[in-house]
C-alpha cells in the first residue's frame, strides 16, 4: 500500500512513465487479494505468482527503458531482453515447472536483469551525471529498492524450489527475510513518488 499512497497522493504531478508505474503497484494489491484466496481454497498461490513475474518485469522494463530512451544501444538490449524473458517466462510455465510450482527459472532471470538495470543506473551516476542520478530524482529510489529487494533475493529465488523440498524450514526463514525486505523495497518505491511532490521530474 505504500507505493499506492504515495503515488495517490502526488498523481497529478507524475510523469507518465510513473503513473504507468503506480498502476503496477495498484494492480499489485488485486494479486496480493488473488495469492491470500488461492492460498485458502487450493493451498497453492503460484499461478498467479507466474503471472505477476511477467508483469513486474514489464513493468519495470518499461520504466527503465523510458528512462534510457535517449541511448539507442540500451533501449534496444532492454526491449531484446523484455523479448527474452517473456520466452523465458513461458518455457518455465509450460514445459519446466508448469503452473502450479515455483516458477525458479523466470523469477532468477528477472533479478539477474534487475540488477544489470540497477548496475547500469548507477554506472551512469558515478560517471557524474547530476540531471537523474541523484537522490531528488525519483529512478535513484527504484534503484535503491531494486538492488535491496532484487540483490537479497536472488538466491532465494534460484533455490527455492530444493529449499521447499528438502529443508522447509530453512525455505520459511527465507520466505521472511523476501517479506522484509519487500517492505524496504516498497518503502523505497514510496519515496521514489514523494519526487514529485515539490516540482515535476523528467
Amino acid at each position: 500500500m505504500l507505493p499506492v499512497l504515495a503515488g495517490l497522493a502526488n498523481y497529478k504531478r507524475l510523469t507518465v512513465p510513473y503513473k504507468m508505474f503506480f498502476y503496477f503497484f495498484v494492480l499489485t494489491i488485486g494479486f496480493e487479494i488473488q495469492a491470500s484466496v488461492m492460498a485458502k481454497v487450493y493451498h497453492n498461490n503460484m499461478p498467479g505468482l507466474h503471472l505477476f513475474t511477467l508483469i513486474e518485469f514489464w513493468a519495470f522494463s518499461i520504466l527503465y527503458f523510458l528512462f534510457f530512451r535517449n541511448n539507442k544501444f540500451l533501449s534496444i538490449v532492454i526491449g531484446v531482453n523484455v523479448l527474452v524473458f517473456t520466452i523465458v517466462a513461458l518455457i518455465d510455465v509450460l514445459f519446466i515447472h508448469g503452473i502450479w510450482v515455483i516458477n525458479t527459472l523466470s523469477r532468477s532471470y528477472s533479478s539477474s536483469s534487475m540488477l544489470c538495470y540497477t548496475l547500469i543506473y548507477f554506472y551512469f551516476m558515478f560517471s557524474g551525471d547530476e540531471a537523474c542520478y541523484n537522490s531528488k530524482h525519483p529512478m535513484f529510489w527504484i534503484n535503491a529498492g531494486v538492488l535491496i529487494y532484487f540483490g537479497s533475493n536472488m538466491l532465494y529465488f534460484m533455490f527455492n524450489e530444493d529449499l521447499m523440498a528438502k529443508g522447509a524450514f530453512a525455505s520459511y526463514i527465507g520466505l521472511g527475510i523476501h517479506a522484509a525486505l519487500n517492505i524496504i523495497a516498497n518503502y523505497l518505491y514510496a519515496q521514489s513518488f514523494r519526487c514529485f511532490k515539490h516540482k515535476a521530474v523528467l
